[in-house]
This record gives C-alpha cells, sequence and structure tokens, in this order.
C-alpha cells in the first residue's frame, strides 16, 4: 500500500464497517493522528513471516498510574461514552452546516472526514487541566461551551487527502469578515515528497492558494471560529518562516560546496598551467 486511504479502506473492508472511509481515522501510540504511510513509528508495526507489517494496537503497561492519570482515564471514558463528545456526533454537526461536500473540493461527504482546527488529541485525552487550558485560550469562541474541542466551531468538513495536509499545516484558512480565504505553501516551500501521489496531493494544496469561499448566512452562529483559525494561522506562518530558513541554509550550504569545489578546480587547472609553461621552456 502506497496512500493512507488505502489502508482506511483495508480496515473498512477487515471489519465490515458500514461507514464511509473518511470516518476512519489512525492514531499513532501516542495518541497523534496519522496523516501519511511514512508517519507511522516502527514501534506500532511488526514483521510477519511472509513479508510486510501488521499494526500492533498497544495496551498500557509498566508501573500503576498516577492519580492524575487515572483520573484523566476516567474522563476521556465518560467522554468517549458520551452522545456529545464523541467522533461521529462532531461529525454530525459539522454534515449540518457543510451540507455541499468538502468545503475546498465539493467532493461527496463520505470521502470526507470532520476535520479538527484545533486538534483534538491536545485536550481529549487531558483532565481538568486540558478544559481549563481550553476555556482560557478560547474563552466565549463555542457554540456550545461544553462541546470544547467537539464543538461545530472548530469543525470543518474536508475530503481525506486535504484534511491530512491542514494537521500538517501545509495550508491554512483565514476568516475575512464572512468571507474564508486559503493560504498555502507554494510547492518550493514544501517537504520533497517520497511518492508520486504525494507530489500531485502537493500540487492540488498550493492550487488551493486564495481560494475563497462562505457558510450558508444562516447558520452564522455556527461558522468555524475566527479565534480557532487564528491559532491555526499563527502556526502556519511558522512553519512556513521555518521552512524558508531552512531552505536558505541548504542554499548557503549548496554554495559554500559549490564555492570549495570552484576553489580545487581554479588550483588544478593552475597546476596545469604552470606545467604546460614550463614545457615551453624545457
Amino acid at each position: 500500500m502506497e496512500d493512507l486511504s488505502e489502508v482506511q479502506v483495508a480496515v473498512k473492508e477487515a471489519f465490515s464497517i458500514d461507514v464511509g472511509f473518511g470516518l476512519i481515522q489512525l492514531y499513532d501510540i501516542q495518541g497523534q493522528l496519522i496523516t501519511d504511510l511514512d508517519d507511522i513509528p516502527e514501534d506500532s508495526c511488526k514483521k510477519v513471516k511472509d513479508g510486510g507489517l501488521f499494526l500492533v494496537v498497544h495496551g498500557l503497561s509498566g508501573s500503576r498510574p498516577s492519580k492524575r492519570a487515572r483520573s484523566a482515564s476516567s474522563v476521556a471514558s465518560r467522554a468517549s461514552n458520551s452522545t456529545e463528545l464523541n467522533q461521529d456526533s462532531f461529525r454530525e454537526r459539522i454534515l449540518a452546516r457543510d451540507t455541499n461536500g468538502c468545503v475546498l473540493t465539493g467532493k461527496d461527504e463520505v470521502e470526507c472526514q470532520a476535520c479538527h482546527i484545533v486538534p483534538w488529541v491536545y485536550f481529549q485525552k487531558y483532565d481538568l487541566v486540558g478544559q481549563e487550558i481550553w476555556n482560557s485560550l478560547f474563552p466565549f469562541s463555542c457554540f456550545n461551551p461544553t462541546h470544547q474541542v467537539m464543538d461545530v466551531r472548530n469543525g470543518i468538513l474536508m475530503w481525506g487527502p486535504l484534511n491530512a495536509q491542514f494537521y500538517k499545516f501545509a495550508f491554512t484558512i483565514i476568516k475575512k469578515g464572512s468571507i474564508y480565504e486559503v493560504e498555502a505553501l507554494r510547492e518550493d516551500e514544501m517537504e520533497t515528497p517520497k511518492k508520486r501521489s504525494a507530489k500531485s496531493l502537493q500540487i492540488t494544496v498550493a492550487k488551493l492558494d486564495g481560494k475563497q469561499f462562505k457558510f450558508d448566512n444562516d447558520k452564522q452562529d455556527t461558522w468555524p471560529g475566527e479565534k480557532f483559525l487564528q491559532l491555526h494561522n499563527r502556526i502556519f506562518h511558522k512553519k512556513r518562516e521555518a521552512n524558508r530558513l531552512k531552505a536558505q541554509v541548504e542554499v548557503q550550504k549548496m554554495s559554500e560546496e559549490d564555492s570549495s569545489q570552484t576553489t580545487a578546480d581554479e588550483r588544478e587547472e593552475s597546476i596545469v598551467k604552470v606545467k604546460n609553461w614550463d614545457a615551453l621552456f624545457s
């Protein structure tokens, strides 16, 4: 398999899951969303005799968890059992607003995922501390304050592959009044892809730059929140600047290597000229 969507389809078929593959998300043992097969850590896989790999579900092991960890686990368990705070309910709220499929491509909802603007893993897995941090960062930002990271205003319906790129900050969405506008990395600002399919997706992302779209005026209270987007915007711009600095360092390094090679070539050429000059008078 070369693409994450192929894994999602395989999971769907293996477990006879009657949902669109866009609802199937994979997370590593650190709780981070897997957006590319290359992101899967080696300790999440084991080799099998006939070649290939299979994913392993890791359970918690080792010493007894701390009181805070047990409390966090209890809260997470209660949250996962709540019909208001699970991913399915979050997706339903997003679909009720984004009725035309992916807001960027128009692709059908079965190919789309309910994308969190602020990733849920940063808050869902913590106890009351996480809730307090959320409330301090985003006061009065939710349509329903009890939903926090699962609030409809923290989500956008996106085609699965674009959702993965949004998590990687390859592009962001800026709110300009009632208009939302995409700002994307240029192709030369992105990391060199390992696969042809990844390159094609990078081209798609780069072409989104400047794209504008709107949401239904009748649902203005549930539009993606500006504060959530501003946090995503800041991280995107920091990544863009980091990529620019990295590119400058690489160019400087190449220039120094070229300069070093040029000096060596000039030295060799001088030696040849001296030998030729000596030969004329020998």
